[in-house]
């Protein structure tokens, strides 16, 4: 009896402050959004002055950056958008990020920490091939 009396106020409870939590939710994601805007500008900025400095190596990790940061604001705004994360972009995203990584640092890389970077590359592309198989046959998004 006292169980379910605690589940019933516990779902009011929920039900009351859920709206706030959803607000709270939405404004952190906004202040994130624009820390995202004041980044790439701030790589933009970068990323041509180290290809004017004739830095091309530093130009492309620049903008490898830059593509990852698009990447996760447009993550951001479909989940204020949608209330929806697509799964594939994460991977994405992933997938960019530790092959950027190991783009620019395979000169100093042991074998043990290659081996780490082919495990992550193997599942992160094994998750990537199965969401997409999956997405097929639903619509591949998780709800948050």
């Amino acid at each position: 009896m006292a169980h379910s009396l605690e589940s019933k106020y516990g779902q009011k409870l929920f039900k009351k402050l859920h709206p706030l939590f959803d607000v709270v939710l939405s404004v952190l994601i906004i202040f994130i959004i624009i820390g995202l805007f004041i980044s790439i500008g701030y790589e933009v900025y970068h990323m041509y002055d180290s290809f004017y400095h004739s830095q091309i190596d530093q130009s492309i990790h620049k903008g490898l950056f830059i593509f990852i940061l698009v990447e996760m604001y447009q993550v951001l705004a479909f989940y204020l958008r949608d209330k929806e994360i697509k799964v594939s972009v994460i991977i994405s995203i992933a997938l960019v990020s530790v092959i950027r990584e190991l783009i620019f640092e395979m000169s100093e890389i042991q074998w043990e920490k290659g081996l780490i970077y082919i495990g992550i590359l193997t599942v992160l592309g094994t998750l990537y091939f199965f969401d997409r198989r999956t997405n097929e046959k639903k619509n591949g998004y998780i709800s948050i």
